[in-house]
């Protein structure tokens, strides 16, 4: 991303004051970033290559205000 990258653009949603639900959606999956973007306030964490499928139940729930256990970060 020209300017940044989605870290910097994840902590700056995240510091305004009714910050939406952040859905990362990453070719980098590992574990460093998964908690990297948890602590930066990421409500869900996905993997392009894996997690795609996931995409529609995911926007469904929280449109529905349910939680999406298996791909929420706690």
């Amino acid at each position: 991303m020209p300017g940044g990258g989605g870290y910097k653009a994840l902590k700056q949603i995240k510091s305004e004051e009714q910050a939406p639900i952040v859905i990362v959606f990453t070719n980098y999956p590992q574990s460093v970033y998964r908690e990297r973007c948890r602590a930066a306030g990421a409500e869900y964490f996905l993997d392009k290559s894996n997690d795609f499928r996931l995409i529609p139940g995911l926007l469904a729930g929280i449109n529905e205000n349910t939680i999406v256990k298996h791909t929420r970060l706690e």
